[in-house]
């Protein structure tokens, strides 16, 4: 599916805006560390305070990773529904 005819918004991230939006500290993909208990509850949520922005990846719910990438992107789209 090529969704750039759909595209209203683009924005580029850099590691610094990483850094600050997702608390990934230096910018790194995979958000903060996996070594404490409390560090799956320090990810961004999946759905934002802004109404209809979702969150997905490594730094969103539940984590980095190819396999939990994708449980965040199913996570959304359940939240999202059917189009």
């Amino acid at each position: 599916m090529n969704v750039s005819p759909r595209l209203e918004f683009l924005k580029y991230r850099t590691p610094a805006d990483l850094e600050n939006y997702a608390m990934a500290p230096g910018g790194s993909i995979y958000g903060t560390s996996s070594n404490s208990a409390a560090s799956a509850f320090l990810r961004a949520r999946n759905r934002s305070k802004t109404k209809g922005l979702f969150c997905v990846g490594g730094s969103a719910h539940p984590g980095g990773g190819l396999p939990l990438v994708g449980i965040s992107a199913e996570i959304v789209a359940n939240c999202i529904g059917k189009a």
